[in-house]
């Protein structure tokens, strides 16, 4: 069973489009906002941006990930489940 990871941001229209499909196929996830202010100050939220731009080009999100293994982001998830 494969475990997906979708790295989100609050007002994210793709973010919950991807969390929808997910669940429209029934597979379980993981969904972690980036944006959530009890997660997240902005001096991490940086952080992790850099770090999530670091490993791949993408410059949007969601950032998801399948078996830790990135993906891309919506388009891409919807193109490979």
């Amino acid at each position: 069973k494969n475990k997906y990871l979708i790295v989100s941001k609050a007002h994210c229209g793709y973010c919950v489009k991807a969390a929808e499909y997910l669940k429209s196929k029934d597979i379980d996830f993981v969904k972690i906002s980036v944006s959530d202010d009890e997660v997240m100050d902005a001096d991490n939220f940086d952080e992790f941006y850099d770090e999530m731009m670091s490993l791949n080009e993408q410059k949007t999100f969601p950032v998801i990930f399948i078996d830790g293994k990135y993906i891309g982001g919506y388009t891409d998830l919807i193109k490979l489940v």
